[in-house]
């Protein structure tokens, strides 16, 4: 038998070692000749991404390709990389191929080691079955040969994943790589909770091994580099952890007066603490932190910001007082109030200039606030087809590297592949076959493209892939997957779907429908029953023949949802239904094309979304773009869709919360938002305990700001009847805010309707927030002006 059918045996049992001693005494050319035959093999496997044969596979090619990147390459394959090996396989597997490696000279080592690096990508090593085994090998090759330590973004990260905290001290790595630390912005995301890999860096920089300035300069570099919270808290926690000195903060005070204006709320916190504690401020500097610090949007830091002021109004009452000034245009009650103390108290120091700038601030207002522009709509817009076999590779391509694909360019792929296998199938076959020739085996297997492509150039082993990738009892993601396993089966064989938008809303041109109806007959073939179900959804309300609106029931929260529509002449069950939450277990998915799939009816549509949105109240789930989908799309406005943008305004997450905002203003635009039912709405939601009222009064706040003013107005009054605590009782958070979006909204609108409870509240007496606000939207609803 020749080298290459020992190592082709070897491979086929899973036996590494075996490849290993194969391979390992054999001469040139015979490695060169098992080489050369391992793409076809890998191929003619056809791997599903963990298959037995990949360690052998990676052993045979380490050690028979001959040049670096050629080696580089063969590892770094996705479909022959490794994520879910065992510890102890990992490192024996990282030892068989480095061992072999090792007979390489040093150079050679050095550039496969470099180009190793290079192909880590930072998404795999954030992973939690991360990358480690080509991380590791890429460690071991740079450190056998002395080079230079790789500093690309994948291998820091694999550095900070695959290191030992307490190891740190004797790393090779550390000196070369604790600067990139500080550079990387996915570095955040990776140290994210690591709390021993700060400890670990204090102790070094107390021991003295790590200077402490690389430190303190490297955590206020990447503050300035911005990003999410996530992305910084870890650093934050390192700063305050490394304790600074007064001298160490000084140093660093023109920095932190940078951060003062839009870091996150926790870096901005730790950046006013090492500003507040720097003697010697000018007054420029005092003002301009002042400024940023009165319109940030967090409370605690606007309060820290007055209570700074008042200290320095003692030593330098006019620097401190003209920094004060914008403080009078806060839209909060209780700060303005708060900042007319702090004049009062100290005007009398300050100079005559201060003093009447001071009495133009806190001059009365007009007895009208000007009323907000009122948003706009733009109908959503058309979807062009994928004109040509180009633009599909395109579009393929994408896919490759995005296996999450929004919806809406999910479909678009699918339909412009049905379509170019019809009418040009040998080119199409190709144009796939280049796809997958190189490392992109997984594709096939793990995405609706892929699959959809399988069924073209493997026909008859697609069918069991759509049908795992279509286990769902979620109602509408059960008729999603149904029609997409349908596609699966119509690619070339059909010469267009039926169904595919052509609005960006999901609905489709009753004409182009028309037009493609024609092709089939053309063609002499039949529509799928699922596209056909579906284009007949996706109609325009007026379209004729149009389904009618279904009956939706629904209760705000944990109650029985009753849904059901079915399509005119359809003698089947309904096509949705939904049961009682807890009567099923399973998981939304995806929902970002939900709204598309009933763009008519999206009560429906709220109704099945609504079960999930109590459990993502502190997650990001893409609720807030299904909420904006919905609101664009056409249909009755009534509890379902209320009740969901009552659940989305509740969200934690900003973004999130911010898309509900964005239907509410869509709605608005389209004449389609009552504010009385959404705030019935938000009540119930309040019976059941899950409302943050300090998020409600965000988002409304928000809302009215952009045009929606009486329709906030309304939504509050319904709200807060259900929300006023009984004497002596804690008071929800943000219930005074929510109280003064009211009485903002109440002064712009001139609103005059009253609300129950209200009176009593502002009647109780004392001087606490609640009452004060509430007095202050009593006396606006009775005509009162302030």
């Amino acid at each position: 038998m020749s080298l290459w059918d020992d190592v082709r045996e070897a491979i086929d049992k899973g036996d590494a070692n075996a490849v290993a001693s194969f391979v390992a005494n054999a001469d040139e050319d015979a490695r060169k000749t098992v080489a050369k035959e391992l793409p076809g093999h890998l191929k003619s496997l056809r791997l599903n991404g963990a298959g037995h044969q990949i360690l052998p596979l990676r052993v045979a090619g380490a050690a028979c390709i001959p040049g670096a990147a050629g080696v580089a390459s063969w590892l770094t394959r996705r479909d022959l990389r490794v994520f879910w090996l065992q510890r102890t396989t990992l490192l024996t597997h990282v030892l068989l191929v480095t061992r072999l490696l090792a007979r390489r000279p040093e150079g050679w080592q050095a550039d496969a080691g470099r180009r190793i690096a290079a192909r880590l990508r930072v998404t795999d090593q954030l992973r939690w079955s991360r990358d480690e085994a080509n991380w590791r090998i890429a460690a071991v090759l740079t450190r056998s040969a002395g080079a230079p330590t790789p500093r690309a973004e994948g291998f820091v990260i694999g550095w900070l994943q695959s290191t030992e905290p307490g190891e740190l001290a004797a790393d090779p790595f550390l000196d070369d790589l604790l600067p990139s630390l500080f550079e990387i912005t996915a570095a955040g995301r990776a140290l994210e909770g690591r709390d021993d890999w700060a400890r670990a860096l204090c102790g070094l920089a107390e021991a003295g091994r790590v200077d402490r300035a690389v430190l303190l300069d490297g955590c206020v570099r990447r503050f300035l580099l911005g990003g999410e919270l996530r992305d910084l808290r870890w650093y934050a926690d390192l700063y305050q952890a490394l304790a600074t000195t007064g001298e160490e903060a000084a140093a660093r005070v023109r920095d932190h007066l940078r951060l003062l204006p839009a870091a996150p709320g926790r870096v901005a916190e730790l950046a006013f603490a090492e500003v507040r504690r720097t003697p010697g401020l000018d007054d420029a500097d005092l003002a301009d932190a002042a400024g940023a610090l009165l319109f940030r949007p967090e409370k605690k830091l606007v309060r820290a910001a007055l209570g700074w002021l008042d200290r320095s109004a003692r030593t330098r009452p006019d620097a401190a007082l003209s920094a004060l000034l914008p403080a009078f245009g806060l839209e909060a009650l209780d700060l303005r109030e708060r900042a007319a103390a702090i004049a009062a108290k100290h005007a009398a120091r300050a100079g005559e200039a201060v003093q009447e700038a001071l009495r133009e601030a806190t001059a009365p207002v007009p007895a009208t606030a000007p009323a907000p522009v009122a948003p706009s709509w733009t109908p959503p817009a058309a979807v062009q087809p994928i004109a040509s076999l180009a633009e599909l590779e395109a579009e393929l391509m994408v896919s490759l590297h995005d296996y999450e694909q929004e919806a809406a360019v999910l479909e678009r792929t699918l339909s412009g592949l049905v379509e170019f296998a019809f009418h040009e199938r040998a080119e199409t076959i190709e144009t796939l076959r280049r796809i997958v020739s190189g490392t992109q085996r997984w594709w096939l297997d793990y995405t609706w493209p892929g699959i959809a492509a399988r069924s073209l150039l493997f026909p008859g082993t697609a069918e069991a892939r759509a049908a795992y990738f279509s286990r769902s009892s979620v109602p509408p993601n059960v008729f999603l997957y149904r029609r997409y396993t349908e596609i699966v089966g119509l690619v070339g064989k059909v010469p267009v779907l039926l169904a595919t938008p052509t609005r960006a809303s999901g609905h489709i041109d009753p004409d182009v429908l028309a037009a493609r109806r024609k092709r089939y007959e053309q063609a002499g073939v039949e529509p799928g029953p699922a596209d056909l179900e579906q284009a007949l959804l996706r109609l325009p309300r007026d379209a004729a023949g149009i389904v009618p609106d279904p009956a939706v029931v629904c209760t705000p929260y944990k109650g029985a949802i009753r849904a059901r529509i079915t399509p005119a002449g359809d003698a089947g069950g309904p096509l949705f239904t939904t049961q009682p939450m807890w009567l099923r277990i399973d998981f939304a998915g995806p929902v970002d094309g939900w709204a598309a799939l009933l763009p008519s009816h999206r009560e429906v549509i709220a109704a099945h979304l609504l079960p999930w949105l109590p459990h993502w109240f502190d997650e990001a789930n893409g609720q807030g773009g299904v909420l904006l989908a919905l609101a664009e799309a056409d249909g009755p406005v009534g509890p379902a869709l209320n009740s969901a943008l009552a659940h989305g305004l509740n969200t934690r997450e900003a973004r999130e919360r911010s898309g509900a905002v964005d239907a509410l203003l869509t709605l608005r635009a389209r004449d389609q938002l009552d504010g009385g039912d959404l705030g019935t709405a938000l009540a119930a939601l309040a019976g059941t305990g899950e409302l943050k009222v300090n998020r409600i009064a965000s988002g409304l706040g928000d809302a009215a700001r952009s045009g929606a003013p009486a329709e906030v107005f309304a939504a509050a009054a319904g709200l807060l009847p259900v929300l006023w605590p009984a004497p002596g009782e804690r008071v929800a958070t943000g219930l005074p805010d929510l109280i003064a979006v009211a009485a903002e909204t109440a002064e712009t609108t001139g609103a005059r309707a009253g609300i129950p409870g209200l009176a009593d509240v502002a009647g109780r007496g004392g001087a606490s927030r609640l009452v004060r606000e509430a007095a202050r939207l009593n006396g606006l609803l009775n005509g009162e002006r302030r």
